[in-house]
């Protein structure tokens, strides 16, 4: 393992996978930690792998909490992002950008799931023995999102616009607990549109 930020009931591992840095979430429980998911890591042969072709990661110790900071690069093309605790927001929440040289064929994040999952809507409950112990969710930014699921693989997708020339496109998605604050959704909508930015 390389390193680990964790708050609040929320765990986020991140170890070495070929040459990704790849990463596990895991959820407090009553019985333990309980690994929620793992990211499903593109190969170097892909130029647009289903997740950030994140290499490099440096952790920074803020006010709000500790952030993990990542690049990394596939084919002609920059990714960055952020992922840290927000208690307003109830668990993880990742920020990425990817600077596209060429038009994007694929953007977005896979996971492999550890627990059982059901679609609600835009959201994706998470459970485990019978109870509810996490929500996966997104918003758009930049593209149309859409969020897929199957085989035990949560798959969110970005829709980009067949744009030839250099693009930024940025994209956030986050996984929130059944305990979290009841304003979550309001703090949700606000971190649509205010936050740090990632390029």
């Amino acid at each position: 393992m390389i390193g680990a930020i964790e708050r609040d009931g929320w765990r986020v591992e991140f170890f070495r996978h070929n040459d990704r840095v790849a990463h596990r979430i895991l959820r407090q429980t009553a019985d333990g930690p309980l690994q929620v998911a793992e990211s499903q890591e593109g190969t170097f042969a892909e130029h647009w792998p289903g997740s950030p072709p994140f290499q490099q990661v440096h952790f920074e110790q803020r006010e709000s909490g500790d952030v993990a900071l990542l690049v990394g690069m596939a084919g002609r093309s920059h990714w960055s992002g952020s992922v840290e605790i927000r208690p307003e927001l109830g668990g993880p929440v990742w920020d990425v950008a990817c600077r596209a040289s060429d038009a994007a064929q694929c953007l977005g994040a896979s996971y492999r799931l550890a627990v059982p999952a059901q679609p609600l809507g835009d959201q994706l409950l998470l459970h485990a023995d019978g109870e509810i112990v996490g929500t996966a969710m997104s918003f758009e930014l930049d593209a149309p999102m859409r969020m897929e699921l199957g085989a035990g693989v949560l798959r969110w997708r970005l829709a980009p616009p067949p744009v030839g020339q250099p693009r930024t496109y940025r994209w956030r998605y986050w996984f929130t607990g059944p305990s979290s604050d009841p304003d979550a959704e309001e703090a949700a909508e606000d971190a649509n549109t205010a936050g740090e930015a990632v390029e």
